[in-house]
Order: C-alpha cells, then sequence, then structure tokens
C-alpha cells in the first residue's frame, strides 16, 4: 500500500472487490490496457520492489500510450519508457505492510512526466508498489482510498490516463488499474471505479513473455491451442505452446518482393497467424517478368506488361492492378494467395500500399514483431524509428551483390527496436545510401545502388536467419541458453560475419539518451503521412467515373518511385526538424 502518512499495515485491511462492483453508468477506459515494457526494464521494476527483507518498495513508471481497435475491441497500451526507483531514504514510512511516499516525490513524477519536446504530450504516470507477502496481489481498501488523490494530484498537472501496479513476487504476479482523468470524484462508496490493466508483455532479449494480470479482464482460453497436425512435427522442438505462440501472433512485413517473399515463406509455413493472430503484408509494387525468378508463389500469369505500367511521378500501380488491363498483379496479393495455399487458417492482410502511409503504420505500431526487407533506406528509416517509437520488436534483413572489380556477395540480419539499437545505430542504413536513392538516377532513386544482380539462394540466406529470429522470438526456443541471434553482415564470398555495433549513439536522434521517440507511442508527433495522389493517364475517364462511384476516397499509388522518394526526404527532414 502507498499512502503519505498512515501507519496501517493493508494486510489487515482486506482486498476490495472493485473489479466486480464499478458502478454500471461508469465506462472503461478501454476492453483492454496492456502494459508494454522491455526485459531490461522490468527486471529494474522486480529487483527494486522485491526483496528478501520482506517490507514494501516503491517507483514510478513515464510511459507512452497507444489507443487503437482489434476484432471490435478497443486498446489501450503503455509503453514503459523509464522506470524511475524511489530509495528507501524518500518515504515517509517503511513497514513490512506499507510504504509511505511524500508530497514532494509526486512532484516530481509531474516533473518528470513533462514533455522534452513542445511538440510532445506529456507522458503518463504509473505509481508501483510491492506485495511481496502475496502470489496474487490485489488493491486494498487502503489503495482505494489513496490512488484517486494521488492521481487526480498528477492528473491536475499532466495528461493522464495515469494508474498504478502492485507487483509480487513471482514473476507474472502482478495486477494494475488506471483512472479517469476525473479519479478524484469518481466514486461509488468506498468503491473506486478504475478499469484494469489486463495483461503485460515483457520484451526480452531473446523472447516475448505475456501474462494476464490478477485482475485481468481477458479470458485465458482466448489464446489458440497448438494442436495442428499440420504443425506436429515442429511442436517436437518448441511444444505446443510454442506452436499457439506462433498462431496468436500478428506479424507485418514490410516489402514483398525477392527477400520479402522469402520471409512471408516462412511465417506462412510456421503457421504464424492461424490462430487469433495475422500476417500483414506491406507493399506498393506489381510482379514484372524481371523479378518474378524470386517472388516466392508467382506465376507466369502475374507478370504484367511493360509498357502497361504507368510512368506518371505520382502514380504506383498495385492499387491500379484491378483497373488497367495488362498490369501485373499486385505483390502482396501474390503473397496473400501463397499464403491462403499454404495454410487456409492463416489471417492475411494485404496492404497494396507504402509503409509510411497510416494504414500500413497502424500495421507496424501493433505488430507482435516486424518484419522488414524494403528496397529502400528511406523506408527503413521510418519503419525503424516507428518500431523505436511504439516498443515493436524489428527484425531487418538486406541483401548487395556487387560484380564491378571483384564480386562480393553480402546478406545482413538486424534485429532493432523495442530497446534496442535502431538501424541507423546499427549500422544498417547509411547517409550515402539515403543520398543516392533521394537523388541518384532513375534506378537509384528506385532500388537504392543502382539496377543490381538478384538472386533467389541469396535472399533466401537472409530470410531464414530473419525468419528463424522470429520463430526464436516468439516460441522462446533456446531463451533459456541465451544463444545470440544470427544477426550481422555475412560475406558469403569468406563466408565470415561481422557483427553490428550493440550500443546506441548517445546523440542518436532516433534511439539516443535524448531522442524524442522511444517508446512514446502516440504521445509523440506521428511517422505517418499521406503522400500526394494522382490517375494514371492510363486510366480513362469514363473508366475512372466508373471507380470514383464505387469507392468514395481517392485512389493511393504504391510505388516509392522517384517523386514520392523525394517527399520521403522531406519526411526525414521533418523528422530531423522535430530533434534540432
Amino acid at each position: 500500500m502507498i499512502t503519505p502518512m498512515r501507519q496501517l499495515d493493508e494486510r489487515d485491511a482486506g482486498v476490495s472487490d472493485w473489479a466486480t462492483s464499478t458502478p454500471e453508468d461508469s465506462q472503461n477506459l478501454a476492453d483492454c490496457v496492456t502494459l508494454r515494457i522491455t526485459g531490461n526494464d522490468y527486471e529494474t521494476l522486480r529487483s527494486h520492489l522485491i526483496r528478501s527483507n520482506g517490507k514494501e518498495y516503491a517507483a514510478y513508471l513515464l510511459a507512452g500510450t497507444q489507443t487503437y481497435e482489434k476484432d471490435g475491441d478497443r486498446i489501450l497500451e503503455y509503453l514503459v519508457r523509464d522506470v524511475v526507483t524511489i530509495p528507501p531514504f524518500r518515504y515517509t514510512d517503511h513497514q513490512s505492510g506499507y510504504v509511505g511516499i511524500p508530497h514532494d516525490v509526486t512532484h516530481e513524477m509531474m516533473q518528470d512526466a513533462k514533455p522534452d519536446d513542445a511538440r510532445s504530450d506529456e507522458q503518463a504516470v504509473l505509481v508501483a508498489h510491492s506485495h511481496p507477502w502475496s502470489t496474487n496481489p490485489a488493491h486494498s481498501p487502503l489503495d482505494d482510498d489513496a490512488e484517486p488523490k494521488q492521481l487526480a494530484t498528477i492528473t491536475h498537472s499532466r495528461a493522464g490516463p495515469h494508474g498504478s501496479i502492485i507487483v509480487g513476487p513471482e514473476d507474472d504476479s502482478i495486477t494494475g488499474r488506471v483512472w479517469p482523468d476525473d479519479a478524484g470524484t469518481v466514486r461509488d462508496g468506498d468503491t473506486s471505479v478504475a478499469t484494469p490493466i489486463d495483461e503485460v508483455v515483457v520484451l526480452d532479449e531473446f523472447m516475448q513473455r505475456r501474462f494476464s494480470t490478477t485482475d485481468s479482464r481477458l479470458d485465458d482460453a482466448r489464446r489458440s491451442v497448438g494442436d495442428s497436425e499440420m504443425h506436429d512435427r515442429q511442436a517436437l522442438l518448441h511444444d505446443e505452446e510454442g506452436n499457439a505462440a506462433l498462431a496468436d501472433a500478428d506479424v507485418t512485413v514490410v516489402g514483398a518482393g525477392g527477400l520479402g517473399s522469402e520471409l512471408i515463406k516462412h511465417l506462412a509455413h510456421l503457421g504464424v497467424g492461424r490462430g487469433d493472430g495475422s500476417i500483414t503484408v506491406i507493399d506498393p509494387d506489381v510482379v514484372e517478368e524481371s523479378n518474378r525468378s524470386r517472388i516466392v508463389g508467382s506465376r507466369p500469369s502475374d507478370a504484367g506488361r511493360e509498357d502497361a505500367t504507368p510512368d506518371e511521378d505520382t502514380v504506383v500501380p498495385a492499387q491500379w492492378t484491378d483497373d488497367i488491363d495488362g498490369l501485373g498483379m499486385a505483390k502482396v496479393d501474390v503473397a496473400a494467395r501463397y499464403i491462403r495455399e499454404t495454410d487456409p487458417a492463416i489471417t492475411v492482410r494485404p496492404i497494396r500500399e507504402v509503409a509510411q502511409v497510416e494504414e500500413g503504420i497502424d500495421a507496424i505500431t501493433t505488430a507482435d514483431v516486424v518484419l522488414s526487407a524494403p528496397d529502400q533506406h528511406t523506408v527503413r528509416r521510418i519503419v525503424s524509428r516507428t518500431c523505436s517509437q511504439y516498443l515493436r520488436p524489428l527484425v531487418d534483413a538486406g541483401v548487395a551483390i556487387d560484380t564491378e572489380d571483384a564480386t562480393s556477395i553480402a546478406s545482413r540480419v538486424t534485429v532493432s527496436g523495442a530497446g534496442r539499437p535502431c538501424l541507423d545505430c546499427a549500422g544498417a542504413i547509411n547517409d550515402t545510401r539515403l543520398n543516392r536513392e533521394q537523388h541518384g538516377d532513375e534506378h537509384e532513386a528506385e532500388y537504392g545502388v543502382g539496377e543490381q544482380p538478384a538472386v533467389m539462394p541469396v535472399n533466401a540466406e537472409a530470410a531464414q536467419r530473419a525468419a528463424f529470429i522470429v520463430h526464436r522470438y516468439l516460441t522462446g526456443l533456446l531463451s533459456d541458453t541465451e544463444a545470440p541471434f544470427d544477426t550481422g553482415v555475412r560475406d558469403m564470398v569468406s563466408n565470415r560475419t561481422v557483427p553490428h555495433r550493440a550500443e546506441s549513439e548517445d546523440t542518436c536522434q532516433f534511439c539516443g539518451e535524448n531522442a524524442l521517440f522511444p517508446a512514446r507511442g502516440d504521445r509523440a508527433p506521428t511517422p505517418a503521412k499521406d503522400p500526394t495522389r494522382t490517375v494514371p493517364s492510363l486510366v480513362n475517364s469514363e473508366h475512372e467515373k466508373e471507380r470514383s462511384e464505387r469507392s468514395d476516397h481517392t485512389p493511393r499509388s504504391q510505388r516509392m518511385n522517384r517523386s514520392l522518394i523525394e517527399k520521403g526526404t522531406r519526411v526525414i527532414r521533418d523528422m530531423v526538424g522535430l530533434l534540432t
């Protein structure tokens, strides 16, 4: 129990049944409230709160937030940005049954929640204390009495919703709740009108852990049962729970070309998204005969005529595959067909767009894991920043083949996001490459370094490494051994791998110590953009009239062509402008 003055033991006060006695006319803040936290921060919190002397300790969390809808439910996520431990000498009182927090510490919480930048919102505050004596921690009547006053004080200065958590001695013994902004006045007798925190997602280095809280409203039976006969043999490696974790995972893949389609192949055969999860594929392009040899699942009939592709700067073909005769099939549709033919139980969502539009950003910010394999480093940087901002693990892959002077063949796999160094700090993005994308000739604008060799087995090598990382991360396979992921740049000529830099640069604008974006969620400027779209001249006015009658929105293009690359340049400049 956290209380400023009372010298009482909350174990003698009983436990309130607020979760079942909430007034009928009160509104829950969300249908599901989730706390996302990195493994390092969770360990910092637990090691401070749970000690061998049996006393309660206190801390507070600073967090960004995100709200979205999934399957008709309103989701509120807290993205923990920092854990601030409160040392015992600051307590007004400290015993085995309660811990007292002075008003000056509450004032510090309000100051720490202050935005770092004029364009950002305040951070949310979650006040934490321990119940080292309870494996099923729950709020007591003393908590019900003290919390609304304290959180109302914070809310008066900083935007909520704020809340509290209680941590027990077991790794998954935790509960929490969040309060409306008028928490100091929302009462019904002695019952608080709070919304429970339902789930905690711990983003460890080698796996993702998720568990329900003591007062969770979630149905434990909602998780899939990994009993697919198709996946029996792989269950021998990671058990049925591993199959269920794959089935319930939401994975977003950015890029469905030669490398991206290889990644998608592995996900489909692993059974990702066949339960409560899904596979979302984002790509703006269509299949051409020149790339069909390396796109998994492509057919001769999928390739379009070269003269059917619109030449306009602001037109990209994938949105127009149903409207322009002879245009190739959208790469995301080829991927979706392959997934469904492999396993009809998988939920797949193709997005015929560039990643930085709102629909693409939404798919990235709500995924359990993001896989990235685009042609452009401009897109990579935006995806990297987004994963850092919304605490999403990112696995990025790329290949490079150079036949000038001496043949060089290299593949790269990088793990980023969710508290790790961004792709810039890991060395997966460089300014020279970006400059060539944004100011080079036509081929460099589209492919980044000009038209270079592309071979399916090279793509497959990078995809296999990346897919196995996702496999391990979702199932927890080998996590107890802490076996490192197979990352870095592999020289396929010498068969040697150069590791990435393992630490963020302190001055990095995307993941450094004072960076604006990490774990801020919706409380920092959104990375989503709305590029200008035009109608291709190949579509005659009558056809376009018919299309407009079928749709109430302007068609969106899909290819990251030269014009959109230039727009991407301005996006990056805008992002840098926010940080300098």
